[in-house]
């Protein structure tokens, strides 16, 4: 028979085999025995049944762009002219082209203090405390993407008491204007987490204070003396042992680029579309986290993508204790991560080693005519650099004909009323622009405990940070709840559905 075949081929000459060829192509794409992916809407009954004792599920359509004004109202903004002079001297030294200063004075037993905020162009911030006579009682900085405050500036054995004479004058200098002294009583050498730093004492241990500086003069804290003297107990750091020995169980399961793949196997038909959900923070309440996991089960998800924090503090016994098992007891559906702060806030072997490496904190996929963009704004754990991942992102939403979503855990600076818990100014800027040139169809955040949304350049932006940590409450009763999101991308358009967990009684 195959002879036979060949000779017919052969036989009818080069026209007739690229026609051949070419059916037997078109045949194969037609042939896709993938199982076709189904919305399947859940039943009243289902809805009605309970996921978590004294809870309610409410189920409505999506949207919240409530803001609490009280919450929002920016307390008045001060010039170095409308301070105490002295203090005004002082900050003036310590806080060089200053974009907003704040300031909030109050008074206990007849002495009166300033608490004032400070934030520069280059998004360096202070948090000082002062006496109206000038006099630092509590200091912290984060400048340069370092943060220094009392008890946190130096571990056990990085600190050494050396003579003044050791010092250079214009340290010296600095920490006698600052401290409004004219004595210094012991000096210390320190090797900081930002550099090393001269500690300068003025008085005794019961009421005196330091100041820390850099090695050219600059302030970085001060306090009393028994919190700056405090060595800072730096967080465990697992070793890859440790996490194997919780992880490893799970092998390439949750790998990002395994469910992807397992995703992609399903067939979309193009006139029913698809589903997803979305959840975030569910780092705290166990509880919570396992109900809404069994109450997104009802709506029969093609995945789930979780933006970030999905554990308090990233190690590999909460990653499987407390989100691994949730999802290997509870989820029939395929889970995909966005990184959170505290899923590296104790570094982030762990969340890599379960997820799939550096490849599971910023990837892409497709699903139908669909883009997903997942990118990590957290700065820490072995980033990749802000500037890479947008000139990646640029690339991949260069996609014609596709729909396109984007996940990030901080939301952007550049939408108001989630600038006071966002990602910083000058990282939120590009990327705002970036989504609204490529007319990104929505934008999806974490971080901010809450549901809320906004439209921000012609963009679509959803926060959605209610899946178990505490909730903030300046969102209204649609918004400073625990909840998720459901999205059916249909053909031609989106329709959002709100989850809402409320307790009974309301």
């Amino acid at each position: 028979m195959k002879t036979k075949t060949i000779n017919v081929v052969r036989a009818a000459g080069p026209i007739a085999l690229l026609a051949i060829s070419a059916i037997m192509f078109y045949s194969a794409c037609e042939r896709d025995d993938r199982p076709v992916y189904q919305i399947l809407e859940p039943s009243q009954e289902e809805i009605r049944q309970p996921v978590l004792t004294g809870f309610v599920e409410l189920v409505g359509p999506g949207g919240n762009p409530y803001a609490d004004l009280e919450f929002y109202k920016k307390r008045e903004s001060f010039d170095l002219d409308s301070l105490p002079p002295r203090i005004a001297q002082i900050l003036a030294r310590i806080v060089h082209s200053p974009e907003e200063i704040q300031v909030e004075r109050s008074e206990r037993e007849g002495v009166e203090s300033w608490e004032i905020e400070a934030r520069t162009k280059q998004d360096n911030q202070y948090d000082l405390l002062f006496l109206e006579n000038g006099e630092i009682l509590r200091a912290l900085t984060s400048i340069d993407g370092v943060t220094e405050a009392p008890g946190r500036i130096f571990v056990e054995g990085d600190l050494q008491e050396i003579n003044i004479d050791q010092i250079p004058d214009s340290v010296i200098e600095n920490a006698l204007f600052l401290a409004s002294k004219n004595e210094i009583s012991k000096s210390y050498l320190v090797l900081a987490q930002g550099g090393q730093r001269y500690l300068i004492q003025f008085g005794e241990e019961k009421d005196g204070t330091i100041i820390s500086l850099t090695e050219t003069g600059e302030f970085r804290s001060a306090g009393k003396i028994k919190s700056m003297l405090r060595p800072y107990k730096p967080p465990k750091i697992e070793t890859i042992e440790e996490i194997q020995s919780n992880l490893s169980k799970y092998g390439d399961k949750y790998h990002v680029q395994s469910v992807i793949k397992r995703i992609q196997n399903f067939r979309i038909d193009p006139n029913h579309g698809f589903r997803f959900a979305v959840v975030g923070d569910t780092r705290t309440n166990l509880k919570v986290f396992q109900a809404i996991t069994r109450s997104i089960n009802k709506w029969n998800p093609l995945f789930v993508i979780g933006i970030g924090d999905l554990t308090l503090y990233g190690y590999s016994r909460f990653m499987d204790r407390y989100h691994l098992q949730t999802l290997e007891k509870y989820a029939k559906y395929p889970f995909l991560p966005v990184v959170g702060n505290h899923d590296v806030r104790r570094g982030s072997l762990a969340f890599e080693y379960a997820y799939g490496g550096k490849e599971s904190r910023v990837y892409h996929f497709d699903v139908g005519k669909c883009r997903f963009v997942i990118l990590d704004n957290i700065e820490t754990g072995g980033a990749m650099p802000w500037n890479e991942q947008l000139n990646l992102t640029d690339k991949w939403l260069r996609k014609k004909g596709h729909q396109k979503f984007v996940f990030i855990h901080r939301p952007p600076h550049d939408v108001d009323k989630w600038a006071y818990h966002s990602m910083p100014e000058t990282m939120s800027m590009p990327f705002v622009e970036l989504m609204t040139e490529h007319k990104v169809d929505h934008v999806f955040c974490g971080h901010i405990h809450a549901y809320s949304t906004a439209a921000y350049n012609g963009v679509n932006y959803t926060v959605s940070g209610g899946g178990g940590a505490s909730l903030h409450k300046h969102y209204g009763k649609r918004g400073s709840v625990y909840h998720y999101v459901i999205v059916d991308v249909l053909p031609g358009s989106i329709r959002m559905q709100l989850v809402r967990l409320m307790p009974e009684e309301e």
